[in-house]
C-alpha cells in the first residue's frame, strides 16, 4: 500500500465519472477488476498518501476513519492487518455515511474495486495482501483532493454526487409519502424508468458491473447497457467508475436506493429472483456453478434471502466445496456474513450453527494452506460428535435437520477424493474419530498470525475486538464474530502490554525499548508516541475515565500521561534501596475514582501515587520480603490487594497505607493477583501450581483450586463472579466455579504456555494467549466434545504393534496406553501404579509384547492386547534414566542413566549382562545418547563433548571410535541394514560411519544446526533425513550421482519428528506448528528414471498429503508394513498432540503407489 514516504503522482479526474463504493449492507465488501483509468478536464496533484489502516472498525462511529501516519516516532507502523477487499464487511457495514465519500469511505471503495490478483502473504496475520497498490492510491487521492464541486452542501447532492440530482432533495428525507416519490419518479424519461427501478434490488452501496446490468435489464449486449448507464449517469443518478480494462462499474446512491426500495416493495423479490435466474441459465447452471463476475458471489446471499429463496442459500452454505472457493475469493469476513445472514431468518436451524462453527474452527488450517481443498475434511472432522448423537439419517424427519443424513454424503465425497486426488494435488488426511476441536463444543476459534509468543491479550468492552500483543513487535486488533485480523500495529521492538480504554476507542501499546503508543482503534492511526522511559516498559493501565494512563519500565520510574495530547504530566520516582541495585517496577493500577496509582517493585514495596496534584507519593506499603509483581484495586473502594515472591498477598488500606490482612497459604512465588469487578474476593495465581479465591472483607482463603501441573501465570474472573479462568506453564486453562472451587472444563490445546488470558464483558467467551504464537477463544458455557480418552498432558511417543491392530502411546502423564487402530478407542491402560512415570517403549517381534521403562529403572513387560503384566523388574534408588536402546526381540537393552553410566540388561529379569561404562568415568564423559542394533550385539554412545564410540557387547570393549565432531552430538541413527551409523553434531555437521570398523565415509555439511536425523529403509538404507533448528528438512540420496542436499521447505512450528514409510516411498515430519505434513521421496512408476537435481528438488517442494491438529504434534508412526513377513503397507498413521489425543488417520493406499 502507499506509505509516508511513496512518489507524489499527477493524474486527472473526470467531472463526471467516480468510483462505486463496497457493500455496507451488514456486510458484503464488493470487489472489481483492478487498474483504476481515471478519465479526466481537470488535472491535480494529490497529496501522497500515508500507509493505510482498516476504517471504521468499531460500533457507534460518528467521523470517517483516516489513513495512519506515524507520529513523533517512525519505527511504528499501523497498518490494516487484511487487504483491502478482505475488510470485514460487517465493520464496513458501520461507516457512518455523513461525511460522504471521505478518506474512510475511500478505504471502502477500494474494498470493492481492487481483488487480490496476486497474493503475498502477510508475515505477522497470515492475512492475503492486495498487490493493487499504486491504483488504490490513485483512488483514495481522488477523494481526498477533491474539485470544488464535491464542496456544495450536503443537501444539494446525493450521496456526493457530483452536482445536484434532478431529482428533489425533498423526497430525500425520511416520511416522504409514496405519491411524493411517484411524483418523483415520474420527472424520470419513461424509457428509462424501469431499467432505474430494478436498480431496487442492489445492496446498500453495492458496485454492479455492466454485465451484472445486462443481466438485471435483460439486455442482450453490453453496447445497450452502456446507453442506458450513460443517461442515468448524465442525470446524476447512478455513478460510474471506468477501470484500465475499459470495465465500468456504477453505483446507486443510498437515498435513491431507499426510496426505490420502499416504493417497490412488492415487486422487488420477483427481481431478484430473475436476476439469480439469469446468472444460472434459466436454471441450466447450478447456483454453486455460476461463473462469478466480481459481483454476484460476493452478493448472492443477499439476493436469494430477498428473492425468498432461503432453501437455495441454504443449499450453498451446507456445500463445503462452494464456502471454500468463497473463502479465498471472498474473505473470511464475507463468507462468514452470508451465514449470518441466513441465520437472521432462520435463527432455529441448528444445523447451518453447527456447519458455521465447524467452519470457524478450520479457518486456520484453511487460511494456512489455501491451495489445498480440504474445507470439506476439515469439517466434517469436526462434527463427527454431533452426528454420532444422532439417531439414524433414515429415522428422521425434519428436513432442517438432516445432518447425519448431510454428514454420509460428504464422507463418500471424501472417500471419491482421496482415490481421485492422489498425486494430482495436496490431500487432507482426516481421522477416524472426533479427536478434534468438536462443533458445538468449548473451543470456538484459533487466532493464528503472530510469529512470535504472544504476551497479553485484553477484550475490547464491546466484547468484540481482541486485542494482542506479542514478542515478534506486532499488536493485532481481531474480530471474534469474524476470526480474522481486521488491523495491526507494527513495532521493531517486542511488545510487552497492552492496555484499553473503557470506551474502547484507543488502547495503549508497551514496547520493550521504553516508548509506548496509543492506537486509535477507531481509525487505526497512532495518536501519540509517548517517549521518556529509558527501558523496558513493563506495565501499563489506563484510568476509567481514559484521561490518563500510567506506565511503569525498568528505569525504576512510573510515568503519567495524558491521553488526549500525549504528553507527560508527571514523572513518579522513589522506588529503588538508594544504592541503585533495586527499584525494578513490574505492576500499575489506577483506582476507580483515577485519583490513586499504585506501582509494585522489586524494592519489596507497592507505592500509592496522587495522580490528581504533583504526583506526590502518599505512602509507601511495607511488608513484603521479596518482590512484589502484582496489584489490583478493590471494587471502587481505595483498598489494593498486593502479590508478592514471598508466598503471600496483602489486603491495603491504600490512604493511610496501613495493611489490613496478610493473605498467607501459598508454597510458591506469587505471579499475578485478580479481582472480582465488585471487589468481594481475590483470586492468586503461584508458582505452587494452585490458586487460591480470597475472602477480601476477612482475608480469609474460601477455595484452593488445584488442578494444574505446572505455575500458574493469569487469571481473569467472570463480571458476575460466577467463574475463574486460569492459565498455566502447563500449556492449558481451567475454568472454575467460584462459588465451588470445582473444576468445570479444561482448556487444551495450546502447544506452549500460555501467558495471558481475558473474558468478555458478559463472561460468555474467554480469551487465551499463548508462547506457541496463537490466541484460541473458548465458549464458557459449553463443554468439550472431543473424545475423554486422551492422555493427561502431551504424548511423548506412539509405536504400533507388529500385528498392526494395536498402537502404544505414552503420555507426559506416564501412562502408556493402547488404542485399537481400527476404531480409535482406548483398549487398556497400562500402569500398575507402583513406579514413576513411563518414559520409553519398545514393541516386541511378539505381537501380543510391550516393553516399558520406566525413569526410576523399573522395567515392565506387558501382553498388550489383554493388558496384563507379563513381567517385571523393581525400580532401583539412585539416578533416573536418560536414554534407552532395545533390540530387535525385546529381550536386551541398553540404559544410559544421568550419571553417566551406561549398562547393557536382560529386560526380563533385569540382569546386567555388561557394564560399558561406570559411574564416575573419567574418560567416557558427557555421553548424551545410545543406540543398539537389531540382533542386541553392537551399541553407540553418542558425547556432548563431540565423540561416538562403537561397542562390542560380548567383550565389553570398544570396537571403534567415531571421527570427531568440533561439537557436541545432538542426534543419531543407524541405517536399515545396520552398515552405516550417522551422527549430526551442532558443529552443523553429520558423519556417516562404517558401523563395522567406524571409518568415516563421508561428512555431510548442514545450512544449520541438526535436531533430528532418520535413514530411510528403502535403497538399501542410504537415504538421509536431517531435520534442522530452522525448521526445515535436509535429505540426501546417496544410491544416486547427485546426492544432495535436497531441501524441504520449513514447517511454520519448531519441528519435533520425522519418519520415514515402511516401504521409504515417503516422509513425514511434524511439529509444534499443529502440521504433519508427508512428502514424496521415491516415485514407485519410475523406479529406474534418472532424475535431475532440479526434478529432484522440484520433488520436495511440495507436500502430497498433510493433517493439521488442534495442539502441536509430538509423535508420529506408521501401521502397516511393520514386518517383511506381512509385505503389507502402511494404511494408518497414528499421530499423538500435544493436548493428549491420538489421531488415527486414514493413509489412502493410492497415495502409497505414487
Amino acid at each position: 500500500m502507499g506509505s509516508a514516504n511513496s512518489q507524489t503522482k499527477k493524474f486527472t479526474v473526470k467531472e463526471d465519472v467516480s468510483v462505486p463504493r463496497a457493500d455496507g449492507d451488514a456486510g458484503s465488501n464488493n470487489r472489481t477488476p483492478a487498474g483504476l483509468v481515471i478519465k479526466s478536464s481537470a488535472s491535480f496533484t494529490p497529496q501522497p498518501q500515508q500507509h493505510l489502516t482498516a476504517p471504521a472498525l468499531q460500533e457507534n462511529i460518528s467521523s470517517p476513519s483516516k489513513p495512519a501516519k506515524s507520529l513523533q516516532d517512525d519505527k511504528y507502523q499501523a497498518s490494516s492487518a487484511v487487504s483491502p477487499s478482505h475488510l470485514s464487511p460487517i465493520r464496513m457495514s458501520m461507516c457512518s455515511d455523513d461525511a460522504g465519500f471521505g478518506e474512510a469511505s475511500g478505504y471502502a471503495i477500494c474494498n470493492s474495486l481492487f481483488p487480490p490478483v496476486g497474493n503475498i502473504k502477510n508475515a505477522s496475520c497470515g492475512s492475503d495482501r492486495c498487490l493493487h497498490e499504486d491504483a488504490y492510491s490513485k483512488l483514495m487521492a481522488s477523494f481526498t483532493a477533491r474539485p470544488s464541486s464535491f464542496e456544495e452542501p450536503r443537501g444539494s447532492q446525493v450521496m456526493g454526487l457530483v452536482g445536484p440530482s434532478r431529482l428533489s432533495t425533498t423526497a430525500m428525507h425520511k416520511g416522504v409519502s409514496n405519491l411524493e416519490l411517484v411524483s418523483e419518479f415520474s420527472n424520470l424519461p419513461s424509457h428509462l424508468q424501469p431499467f432505474y427501478k430494478r436498480l431496487g434490488i442492489l445492496p446498500a452501496d453495492a458496485s454492479a458491473p455492466l454485465p451484472m446490468l445486462m443481466k438485471l435489464w435483460s439486455k442482450e449486449s453490453l453496447k445497450k447497457t452502456e446507453e442506458i448507464v450513460e443517461e442515468l449517469s448524465s442525470l446524476k443518478l447512478v455513478r460510474v467508475a471506468i477501470l484500465d480494462d475499459g470495465s465500468a462499474w456504477c453505483l446507486l446512491a443510498t437515498e435513491h436506493l431507499s426510496r426505490l426500495q420502499a416504493l417497490y416493495a412488492d415487486a422487488l423479490p420477483q427481481v431478484h429472483r430473475q436476476l439469480i435466474s439469469s446468472y444460472t441459465g434459466n436454471g441450466h447452471i447450478k447456483l454453486k456453478n455460476i461463473v462469478d463476475d466480481g459481483y454476484i458471489l460476493q452478493n448472492l446471499s443477499y439476493h436469494l434471502l430477498c428473492g425468498d429463496c432461503a432453501a437455495d442459500l441454504r443449499e450453498l452454505l451446507i456445500d463445503p466445496t462452494w464456502i471454500e472457493g468463497k473463502l479465498h475469493t471472498c474473505g473470511i469476513a464475507a463468507t462468514v456474513q452470508d451465514f449470518r445472514r441466513y441465520l437472521g431468518m432462520h435463527e432455529a436451524d441448528a444445523d447451518i450453527k453447527l456447519i458455521l462453527h465447524a467452519f470457524m474452527l478450520s479457518l486456520g488450517c484453511c487460511m494456512e494452506h489455501p491451495s489445498a481443498s480440504m474445507l470439506r475434511h476439515q469439517m466434517l472432522s469436526r462434527l463427527m460428535a454431533k452426528v454420532a448423537a444422532q439417531p439414524p439419517a433414515d429415522t428422521r424427519m425434519s428436513e432442517d435437520t438432516q445432518l447425519k443424513r448431510w454428514y454420509e454424503e460428504q464422507a463418500g465425497m471424501v472417500a471419491v477424493d482421496g482415490v481421485l486426488s492422489a498425486g494430482q494435488h495436496l490431500v487432507h488426511l482426516m481421522p477416524r474419530s472426533a479427536t478434534l476441536e468438536q462443533a458445538g463444543g468449548l473451543h470456538r476459534m484459533t487466532l493464528r498470525g503472530h510469529t512470535g509468543s504472544v504476551r497479553k491479550v485484553v477484550i475490547s468492552p464491546n466484547g468484540r475486538d481482541v486485542v494482542t500483543v506479542s514478542e515478534d513487535g506486532i499488536a493485532q486488533v481481531w474480530d471474534m464474530n469474524v476470526g480474522d485480523c481486521v488491523m495491526q500495529l507494527a513495532r521493531d521492538k517486542p511488545l510487552t502490554d497492552v492496555s484499553i480504554s473503557p470506551d474502547g476507542l484507543v488502547c495503549v501499546v508497551a514496547s520493550e525499548d521504553g516508548h509506548c503508543c496509543v492506537w486509535d482503534l477507531e481509525s487505526g492511526k497512532i495518536r501519540h508516541v509517548l517517549k521518556g522511559h529509558e527501558s523496558k516498559v513493563n506495565a501499563v493501565a489506563i484510568d476509567r475515565q481514559g484521561i490518563r494512563c500510567v506506565t511503569v519500565s525498568d528505569d525504576k520510574t512510573a510515568r503519567i500521561w495524558s491521553l488526549a495530547d500525549g504528553l507527560c504530566e508527571q514523572v513518579l520516582e522513589g522506588h529503588g534501596d538508594g544504592d541503585g541495585t533495586l527499584g525494578l517496577i513490574f505492576g500499575v493500577a489506577i483506582s476507580s475514582d483515577g485519583t490513586l496509582t499504585a506501582t509494585v517493585s522489586d524494592d519489596f514495596t507497592c507505592r500509592v501515587w496522587d495522580i490528581d496534584d504533583d504526583g506526590e507519593c502518599l505512602n509507601v506499603l511495607r511488608g513484603h520480603t521479596a518482590w512484589v509483581t502484582s496489584v489490583q484495586f478493590i471494587g471502587s473502594t481505595t483498598d489494593l490487594i498486593t502479590a508478592s515472591h514471598d508466598h503471600t498477598a496483602r489486603v491495603w488500606d491504600a490512604s493511610r497505607g496501613s495493611c489490613l490482612h496478610v493473605l498467607s497459604g501459598h508454597t510458591g512465588r506469587l505471579n499475578k493477583v485478580s479481582v472480582d469487578a465488585v471487589g468481594v474476593y481475590a483470586v492468586t495465581c503461584s508458582d505452587d501450581y494452585t490458586a487460591r479465591v480470597w475472602d477480601l472483607e476477612t482475608g480469609t482463603c474460601s477455595r484452593v483450586l488445584e488442578g494444574h501441573s505446572a505455575w500458574i501465570s493469569d487469571a481473569a474472573i467472570s463480571r458476575d463472579g460466577s467463574h475463574v479462568v486460569t492459565v498455566s506453564g502447563d500449556e492449558t486453562g481451567i475454568i472454575w466455579d467460584a462459588k465451588s472451587g470445582n473444576i468445570i472444563s479444561q482448556l487444551e490445546g495450546h502447544s506452549g504456555i500460555i501467558r495471558s488470558v481475558a473474558m468478555t464483558s458478559l463472561g460468555r467467551f474467554a480469551v487465551t494467549a499463548s508462547d506457541d504464537e496463537t490466541v484460541r477463544v473458548w465458549d464458557i458455557r459449553s463443554r468439550s466434545l472431543q473424545k475423554l480418552d486422551k492422555h493427561v498432558g502431551k504424548v511423548k511417543m506412539v509405536k504400533a504393534l507388529q500385528n498392526e491392530r494395536y498402537v502404544l502411546s505414552v503420555g507426559e502423564d506416564g501412562q502408556a496406553i493402547v488404542w485399537d487402530v481400527a476404531t480409535g478407542d482406548l483398549v487398556h491402560t497400562l500402569n500398575d501404579q507402583t513406579h514413576a512415570p513411563l518414559c520409553f517403549i519398545h514393541t516386541c517381534q511378539d505381537a501380543m509384547v510391550a516393553t516399558t521403562v520406566s525413569a526410576d529403572r523399573s522395567v515392565s513387560v506387558w501382553n498388550a492386547e489383554q493388558g496384563t503384566l507379563i513381567s517385571n523388574v523393581p525400580s532401583q534408588l539412585g539416578s533416573r534414566v536418560k536414554d534407552v536402546a532395545f533390540d530387535k526381540a525385546g529381550k536386551t537393552a541398553v540404559v544410559l542413566l544421568y550419571e553417566g553410566s551406561v549398562s547393557v540388561l536382560e529386560l526380563a529379569s533385569g540382569a546386567l549382562i555388561k557394564q560399558l561404562v561406570k559411574r564416575g568415568d573419567r574418560v567416557m564423559i558427557a555421553i548424551s545418547g545410545v543406540l543398539m542394533s537389531s540382533c542386541g550385539r553392537t551399541v553407540v554412545t553418542s558425547s556432548k563433548t563431540g565423540s561416538a564410540h562403537i561397542w562390542d557387547i560380548a567383550s565389553g570393549v570398544v570396537r571403534g571410535i567415531i571421527a570427531k565432531h568440533g561439537d557436541g552430538i545432538v542426534c543419531m541413527a543407524l541405517n536399515s541394514n545396520e552398515t552405516l551409523v550417522a551422527t549430526a553434531s551442532f558443529d552443523h555437521s553429520v558423519h556417516l560411519s562404517a558401523l563395522h570398523d567406524a571409518e568415516c565415509l563421508a561428512t555431510l555439511q548442514l545450512p544449520s544446526a541438526p535436531i533430528l536425523i532418520s535413514f530411510s529403509p528403502a535403497l538399501g538404507g542410504l537415504m538421509l533425513a536431517v531435520a534442522l533448528d530452522s525448521n526445515a528438512v535436509a535429505v540426501w540420496d546417496m544410491s544416486g550421482t547427485d546426492q544432495g542436499p535436497f531441501m524441504i521447505p520449513p514447517h511454520k512450528g519448531e519441528l519435533t519428528g520425522m519418519q520415514f514409510t515402511p516401504n521409504g516411498g515417503m516422509l513425514a515430519t511434524w511439529g509444534h506448528g499443529c502440521t504433519l505434513r508427508l512428502w514424496l521421496t521415491t516415485s514407485h512408476h519410475a523406479s529406474n528414471h534418472v532424475y535431475t537435481r532440479k526434478q529432484r528438488q522440484v520433488q520436495f517442494e511440495e507436500p502430497v498429503a498433510f493433517f493439521m491438529a488442534d495442539a502441536a504434534i509430538n509423535s508420529c508412526c506408521f501401521v502397516g508394513g511393520g514386518t517383511k513377513e506381512s509385505n503389507k503397507e502402511a494404511d494408518i498413521i497414528a499421530v499423538g498432540d500435544a493436548s493428549g489425543h491420538v489421531h488415527f488417520l486414514d493413509f489412502p493406499r493410492e497415495m502409497q503407489c505414487l
